[in-house]
């Protein structure tokens, strides 16, 4: 690299860290694509929660986690294998969607119900850790399971009944604590469903998971509204697992979690 060249980079760093949000965004856009690279990389190295760095993969960071591999992604984001730099262990990072978290509304329900999925203390519920938001990336920090999804492990003829038994009382157990908290899941499936080598389930995925709301009804009785990062009216979830007024867009309530748990059963 010559002088030149890193000293644009140096300039364009200290520039940047002048600025914020859109303004930062505009003002690396100018710059060419090496020296952005670099002072992108630069930000991201120093922990700087408004670097924006264009691509999120291994070796890059998102405040202290460095990330190490992708784990597997989806409709509801990216999730991917990372390291701890703080408290030095290892944990799972979800990359969530920027159109998810576009709005201001949005936004604020995400945080609300990500706080109370990281209240949840069960040994069947994957645990919530943190959440961040780097430039434009949100993301959640969670616990990172080793194990095999109930989906990669169910033969064709399905399990013995003893077994059955076993994961479904933890599973069962897990949304308990979950309903009882005031928190839906919305997408209880195989997939979401881990195994750990000795045989614990956890239930993955709370952090996306719904807080109800109430409100009067005309009739003065309270009534159960959703709560979500989409809009009303719009469905989410796994349509092999969905309850039907899941699928219709309908409120929702535990309910739903229960037949679910039921279809997976």
């Amino acid at each position: 690299m010559t002088p030149e060249r890193r000293q644009q980079i140096v300039e364009l760093y200290h520039a940047a860290q002048q600025r914020t949000g859109s303004e930062r965004e505009a003002l690396l856009a100018q710059a060419e694509p090496e020296v952005r690279r670099e002072v992108e990389s630069l930000m991201a190295h120093a922990g700087n929660p408004g670097s924006t760095p264009t691509t999120i993969g291994p070796g890059g960071h998102l405040g202290p986690y460095t990330i190490e591999a992708l784990l597997g992604e989806g409709g509801m984001g990216r999730v991917f294998r990372a390291y701890d730099t703080r408290l030095r262990r290892t944990v799972a990072v979800k990359v969530l969607p920027q159109d998810q978290m576009a709005s201001a509304e949005r936004k604020r329900r995400f945080l609300r119900e990500a706080r109370a999925a990281s209240a949840l203390n069960h040994p069947n519920i994957m645990a919530l850790y943190d959440i961040g938001a780097q430039g434009e990336t949100d993301y959640l920090v969670m616990e990172h399971v080793v194990g095999r999804p109930l989906d990669k492990m169910i033969p064709a003829e399905g399990f013995g009944l003893a077994e059955t038994i076993g994961y479904a009382v933890q599973i069962a157990g897990a949304l308990g604590a979950a309903h009882a908290a005031g928190i839906v899941h919305r997408d209880v499936k195989p997939a979401n469903l881990m195994v750990t080598f000795d045989g614990q389930v956890k239930v993955l995925d709370f952090g996306l998971a719904k807080l109800p709301e109430t409100s009067p009804s005309p009739d003065g009785e309270t009534r159960t509204q959703q709560s979500a990062l989409t809009a009303m009216g719009s469905v989410m979830g796994s349509v092999s697992y969905m309850s039907p007024e899941q699928a219709a867009g309908r409120p929702l309530d535990h309910r739903t979690d229960i037949f679910s748990l039921g279809v997976v059963l």
